[in-house]
């Protein structure tokens, strides 16, 4: 994982993308941004994301991290969260955040999706 969010943040012009999914599920984590910083996107669009939302809300206040509501041009819902341009630091959120927000722990197997990314370390 540590790799792809590496690559991430080493996105030229901060327009990477990264989606993180748990093979076999619905579950994913989406990651924009590079250099400048990282916008960690929860969509709120089905029942089961929405149902999700005060789970998400307490993961990142406990973790002092502010969490704001935006709107697609559709007026889908979704929860964004700044993270610093720090690979450690996201990887250490991002692992967290699937056991903690989607009750999910290892042994578990991930896809990574994404494009814009920099090159590998």
């Amino acid at each position: 994982m540590s790799t792809y969010i590496g690559r991430l943040v080493r996105s030229p012009r901060d327009s990477g993308t990264l989606v993180i999914q748990v093979v076999d599920t619905e579950l994913f984590l989406q990651f924009t941004g590079g250099p400048s910083g990282i916008q960690m996107d929860f969509p709120l669009i089905t029942q089961a994301q929405r149902a999700r939302e005060p789970r998400i809300r307490r993961f990142f206040e406990a973790r002092q991290l502010h969490v704001r509501t935006t709107f697609g041009s559709d007026r889908s819902q979704f929860l964004d969260i700044d993270l610093a341009a720090d690979p450690a630091f996201i990887t250490t959120i991002a692992e967290a955040a699937l056991a903690e927000i989607f009750d999910v722990r290892p042994p578990i197997e991930l896809a990574f999706m994404g494009e814009g990314w920099g090159v590998a370390a």
